[in-house]
């Protein structure tokens, strides 16, 4: 336990970088001790502080890598998930405790948008709603969307996180009924958005949208949505360009409630990278 100490609690450069990864360090080296413990057993763990920086290193470029005691890349095993972490590692050989394999898994973040921090369209806008709930005097900002054949709209703008490997990400809205819908009335949702850097045209063309079909569970209460299918941007991505984004109630599809829709928010899931330019 004390040499692990030595190697784990350390003030190391390369827990620099994992804390500017948003890695929990503590969690990590926990998830470590587990899978050596019943691995190899507890105590027989010597990473050079070499092996270790060129094992972050890895991390940060978002790639897997095998270190060899030697410091050395080699190649090609599987590795065991690290328990409680998107990490993953194989000990090579037994006898060398020093090799290990990370590789990075998945990593995801949200962005949560309510409806108070939204623009209602000039052209068939939904319309701002400030409601308090009698009993608790809960007070919310939303938007109400008509069930007619307009289709109500409104929009939000925003920079993704610079982590955000530009590829799909996928929406759930977050709503609620105007009163006296019956449960099981169906609201569609529809999402769409498109990339604008730097020295291109604001009136942008928004990218195909997607479609969240959602059934009222009970009148007045917070429905939660499915997630959507992947939506991909339109345009091509650029870190740290302005993302606009539309949503509206696509009346046309498979939405049945005749009241109106009250949007709360909706949430925003990216996949992660480990590749950040700096500015």
């Amino acid at each position: 336990m004390a040499e692990e100490k030595q190697v784990y609690a350390g003030r190391l450069v390369s827990e620099c970088i994992l804390e500017l990864l948003q890695i929990d360090l503590a969690k990590l080296y926990a998830g470590l001790n587990e899978l050596i413990a019943g691995r190899m057993g507890m105590g027989s763990l010597a990473l050079k502080q070499a092996a270790q920086d060129a094992i972050i290193s890895s991390i940060a470029a978002g790639s897997g890598v095998i270190i060899s005691a030697d410091d050395q890349t080699v190649g090609g095993l599987e590795g065991k998930a690290v328990p409680g972490y998107g990490l993953k590692m194989v000990v090579l050989d037994p006898g060398a405790a020093e090799s290990l394999q990370f590789a990075l898994g998945d990593t995801y973040d949200t962005i949560w948008i309510g409806a108070g921090g939204m623009t209602p369209c000039i052209t068939n806008g939904a319309a701002p709603k400030a409601t308090e709930y009698t009993v608790n005097k809960i007070n919310l900002d939303v938007l109400t969307f008509d069930s007619g054949a307009t289709e109500e709209r409104a929009q939000v703008t925003f920079t993704m996180p610079e982590r955000w490997d530009r590829g799909p990400v996928k929406v759930r809205a977050f709503w609620s009924n105007a009163p006296g819908a019956s449960p099981g009335n169906t609201v569609e949702w529809g999402f769409k958005a498109a990339a604008i850097t730097d020295g291109e045209a604001l009136d942008k063309t928004l990218g195909t949208p997607v479609y969240i079909s959602t059934p009222l569970l009970i009148d007045g209460g917070l429905e939660i949505s499915a997630p959507s299918s992947e939506l991909t941007v339109g345009g091509t991505v650029h870190l740290g360009d302005m993302i606009q984004w539309e949503i509206f109630r696509n009346t046309s599809g498979a939405d049945t409630m005749l009241q109106d829709a009250y949007l709360i928010g909706f949430e925003i899931q990216c996949k992660l990278t480990g590749e950040v330019a700096d500015w």
